[in-house]
């Protein structure tokens, strides 16, 4: 299965992208390994996790993509829910993804 990875981090000014990047990918390819691959990285950087995934530059591009029919994805990992999700969003955007034809492939974290 292929799928695309979705890693968020609110400031650079305290954490450094190439380490937190690191670590979030690292987490998602435990919870897929054996079942797939990445092949696409969205990574928001200085983004709250409060912001809609419409309003995140890197969220909207994965929520894009997943609309095309020809995308290069099956599937979403996230290495850490409570940096890609905020409230309600976690069910909203997986309806939507689900919708599309794009599975969840993994969600650490999650615990309902």
């Amino acid at each position: 299965m292929r799928f695309a990875f979705y890693g968020r981090m609110s400031t650079s000014t305290f954490q450094d992208v190439q380490t937190s990047r690191a670590w979030q990918r690292a987490v998602s390819d435990e919870l897929i390994d054996g079942v797939g691959s990445v092949v696409a990285e969205f990574l928001d950087v200085g983004v709250s996790r409060r912001w809609s995934w419409q309003d995140r530059p890197e969220a909207a591009a994965l929520l894009a993509a997943a609309a095309d029919p020809g995308r290069d994805f099956d599937a979403v990992v996230v290495g850490e829910y409570e940096r890609a999700f905020h409230g309600d969003q976690f069910r909203e955007v997986v309806s939507g993804l689900n919708a599309l034809g794009v599975a969840g492939g993994g969600w650490s974290g999650v615990t309902g």
